[in-house]
């Protein structure tokens, strides 16, 4: 278990290239949520948008394994993120 920042975050994120992760997380609603994700599918694109598209740099879009769908997630809502057999926590 490691403690790190947002910033830290951001980059483990982006260095994951084609590997699954699991991110924990602070939905627009308030309920913690619990995901696994894959960065960088290109499969299920409909042509109506970027692949990780970054409206600002607090949005990352990852592939939600379990609902077979996108999802942008605001990087200051992570809480935590397992990913490369390490267990990673915001502070």
């Amino acid at each position: 278990m490691k403690v790190v920042n947002q910033n830290k975050i951001d980059r483990l994120l982006a260095n994951q290239k084609n590997k699954f992760v699991s991110i924990v997380y602070t939905a627009k609603d308030g309920h913690t949520r619990k995901i696994n994700a894959h960065l960088r599918v290109k499969k299920y694109l409909k042509n109506t948008g970027r692949i990780n598209a970054r409206y600002d740099n607090d949005i990352i879009t990852v592939f939600d394994m379990q609902k077979m769908a996108y999802r942008s997630l605001k990087i200051s809502g992570i809480r935590g993120v397992i990913a490369s057999g390490f267990t990673y926590f915001v502070s």
